[in-house]
């Protein structure tokens, strides 16, 4: 599957996830300006209905107030004054404020100014102003001072109540806003936090981990587990990390290949001549630095050419893999050996004098005689081999592998079939 398949057929789309996100958020956010907008309005209505009609009805009512406590005051002043002349005055305040357009306004007031201008018209006219008629009416005028002041009392009270009620609803409307601020404000921290959290989740720290993978990645080692995302845009990424991985797996697969071909014989598998002769280099200069014992081998299958001529090269393929399959069998993990001709071998032996060698080359032989070997077409060849030791613990490779030469010669003169090692 591609990339591109992945992306359409796994998650969803990043920018679709975060577009409707910010969709909700700006909804939500916007809901909530408008629940406020609407709050602070209400407060901006009552503020101006306060102005408008609230404001001037309790001056209205203050200056009724006003009035007819002054009209009160006047009839007080026609009982208590000290002359006749001051009484008279006090008459004529009492007319003039009763014919207040304040006081004529308002029902109440207007019928209990009346009453009053017909009580000082009717029951004290003018004339009459004696002390003795003062002290007759002065108790009708009590009672009808008394309502005056109720009135009063209740242009204050009818004042303070509007005050109180406007300044209520204001105050109801800001606790509401409060209580709506208290609810908004957590929830969109909230909502801002659980998108941080989301981002980090869901994309922050899967970059992060694919960042640690991109550095960390070896054809060698197994991909990691990286842990599904909704996403696409990220499911891409996860899968063109393992596509990368397994290219990369595929590229060191290719790269070991072409190695051991460059390396290595295709038909037996051993060492190739140059791969050969370049370690057993390597080797011979560590042991001839440590002193260490060291021996070369030389080693041929006997009567090859006979062997191709009577079962083909095929057959002659079969015996040298053969041989080879025994000698990667026998042979210690620290001996190299390595294919450096059509029928000849060649071996170093680290840690091993002559004499040593010789032994291990003899139980080489011996199992190669006692093992007949079966060819695929069911044909048996009673292959034998003949082989040449040499000391290399004071020697070059080429002077040791040229005496271990000598020697294999030696013992294909000698019979074949046997161990020769080089005398010096």
């Amino acid at each position: 599957m591609t990339l591109r398949e992945v992306n359409a057929a796994q998650g969803i789309s990043a920018r679709r996830m975060f577009s409707w996100v910010a969709l909700i958020v700006s909804g939500l956010f916007a809901l909530g300006i408008g629940l406020i907008a609407a709050d602070q309005q209400q407060v901006l209505l009552s503020t101006t209905r306060m102005q408008e009609q609230t404001l001037p009805t309790i001056m209205a009512k203050q200056r009724l107030a006003r009035n007819l406590e002054q009209l009160r005051v006047a009839g007080d002043d026609v009982f208590d004054a000290p002359s006749d002349v001051a009484r008279q005055q006090a008459l004529f305040m009492t007319e003039l404020i009763a014919a207040h357009p304040s006081i004529q306004d308002d029902p109440h007031a207007n019928a209990l100014a009346k009453q009053t201008k017909r009580f000082f018209a009717q029951d004290l006219p003018p004339g009459t102003l004696t002390s003795d008629t003062l002290t007759k009416h002065r108790g009708q005028w009590q009672r009808l001072s008394k309502q005056l002041g109720l009135l009063i009392d209740d242009m204050f009270n009818d004042s303070i109540h509007l005050a109180s009620q406007e300044l209520s609803a204001v105050t109801a409307i800001q606790t509401w806003v409060r209580y709506k601020l208290v609810v908004i404000l957590p929830l969109f921290i909230g909502i801002v936090l659980f998108l941080l959290w989301s981002a980090h989740a869901l994309l922050v720290k899967p970059l992060q981990r694919m960042d640690q993978l991109l550095g960390e990645i070896d054809a060698v080692d197994a991909m990691p587990l990286m842990p599904s995302s909704p996403l696409r845009e990220i499911t891409a990424v996860q899968a063109a990390l393992r596509a990368l991985h397994e290219l990369l797996q595929h590229k060191e697969q290719t790269r070991q290949t072409l190695e051991r071909m460059a390396e290595h014989d295709d038909l037996t598998g051993l060492l190739n001549r140059r791969k050969f002769m370049e370690q057993a280099a390597v080797e011979l200069n560590r042991d001839h630095r440590n002193h260490r014992p060291v021996s070369v081998a030389m080693a041929d299958i006997d009567f090859f050419k006979s062997i191709n001529d009577t079962f083909g090269h095929t057959g002659g393929d079969q015996v040298l893999k053969a041989f080879a399959d025994i000698l990667k069998k026998d042979l210690r993990e620290s001996d190299l050996v390595g294919r450096i001709g059509g029928e000849e071998f060649a071996f170093v032996l680290p840690e091993t004098g002559p004499e040593a060698a010789k032994q291990l080359m003899e139980r080489i032989r011996s199992t190669v005689q006692a093992n007949p070997m079966v060819l695929t077409d069911g044909g048996r060849v009673q292959a034998t081999i003949s082989i040449g030791v040499a000391d290399a613990a004071n020697s070059a490779l080429a002077v040791a592998l040229r005496h271990a030469d000598t020697a294999l010669y030696s013992a294909k003169a000698l019979g074949r079939n046997r161990v020769e090692v080089h005398q010096a």
